[in-house]
């Protein structure tokens, strides 16, 4: 068994191997940068072998939340050509999401994706080098042993992942139970990963996140599923998977100056912060929610307030809301009345809204 010391070692090697191997001197390389780790040590990693005026780099989302903000801040001070992309001033026509669920298998909710034909149009073909699973497999979603019973963790996944709260869109009688059923159980993994961990990466990560980050029309490169990479970091004991403890660890070492700067992760504060600090910060997030009305660590729009104040946002979702009401396959919903009470502020539907619009438009996208 390695030491601590060792394991920081010997990550670092391997992190550094796994984002080198993919790296073509004459290629142009772009990487999307949130506020996050795994976009900035692949940003740091691709320094050691070529100059920042050969990295491209975008950021979108909501401005004043840590994504979008940390994001901008890290290209610049990095010194990449960086694109900016704030959502708040970008408008998805129904034909522009019909190809972006044509590009995702027409899966997954809209709206929480960049704008694709925009950067097809800015970067062409070029390489994307994405942070999937970065943090994931770090241990980003490891959690205490909930239970020994298997439906008990699944349900405990689905209430965690529940991205419709304003409503309850489910048919009569559907519970969760019913739809524990169409949980992805894989348990081929080893046993250092949860059985939460199972789940969350056969069903959020691969069905989810996956389709939102690598949709088709670009080529990508996954440093983080990298063979040596994938087999270090799963196989260390689990007390170092734990908050991501051994993977902020090696990044440190790693990168020292990239993470000298600010994170999300620390609430906007450098990753070498120290509890007492982060723990501060973390506080100051909190608060800033009920002052600044929003949250600083979503970088999404308020969608209850754009599709209401956005003309033509509110004509897409209008359009699509009215389609789906035609087509009777959800019967037990009124969905125009849903549609004139948030018109009328009588509840905040943003959540059941987009799930209703992504499922008329994946039916498009699908020629029925």
């Amino acid at each position: 068994l390695l030491s601590e010391h060792e394991l920081i070692n010997e990550g670092s090697l391997i992190l550094k191997e796994a984002i080198s191997q993919n790296f073509r001197r004459k290629e142009a390389f772009v990487v999307p940068i949130s506020g996050g780790l795994d976009s900035r040590a692949i940003i740091a990693g691709l320094l050691l072998n070529t100059e920042a005026k050969n990295i491209y780099t975008y950021t979108f989302g909501k401005k004043s939340t840590y994504d979008y903000d940390i994001g901008n801040y890290v290209a610049k001070k990095l010194g990449t050509k960086h694109l900016r992309v704030p959502l708040e001033q970008y408008t998805y026509t129904t034909d522009e999401l019909i190809n972006i669920s044509k590009s995702m298998n027409n899966q997954t909710i809209l709206y929480h994706h960049p704008p694709f034909k925009l950067i097809a149009k800015v970067f062409g073909k070029t390489m994307i080098w994405s942070g999937f699973m970065g943090g994931e497999l770090a241990g980003a979603h490891l959690k205490p042993t909930l239970s020994k019973d298997i439906s008990i963790i699944m349900e405990e996944f689905i209430k965690n992942n529940t991205y419709v709260r304003s409503l309850d869109l489910f048919e009569p009688g559907y519970t969760i139970k019913e739809l524990s059923k169409q949980i992805t159980y894989d348990n081929s993994y080893n046993n250092q990963v949860t059985d939460y961990e199972r789940i969350d990466f056969d069903n959020r990560q691969l069905k989810y996140i996956y389709p939102h980050l690598l949709v088709k029309g670009f080529d990508y490169v996954l440093p983080f599923m990298s063979e040596n990479w994938f087999n270090f970091i799963m196989s260390v004991d689990n007390k170092f998977r734990r908050n991501c403890y051994l993977y902020k660890k090696i990044l440190l070492k790693t990168f020292p100056y990239e993470f000298s700067l600010r994170t999300k992760t620390n609430f906007g504060l450098p990753l070498s912060s120290s509890r007492p600090m982060t723990y501060i910060s973390r506080v100051k997030t909190v608060v800033s929610k009920y002052i600044r009305g929003y949250n600083l660590m979503i970088n999404y729009l308020d969608f209850n307030h754009q599709i209401r104040e956005n003309v033509k946002m509110r004509e897409v979702f209008h359009e699509n809301l009215v389609d789906l009401s035609k087509r009777r396959i959800l019967y037990w919903l009124d969905i125009e009345k849903i549609w004139k009470d948030y018109l009328n502020n009588n509840g905040n539907y943003a959540d059941a809204l987009i799930a209703l619009l992504s499922l008329e438009i994946h039916i498009k996208a699908k020629g029925i």
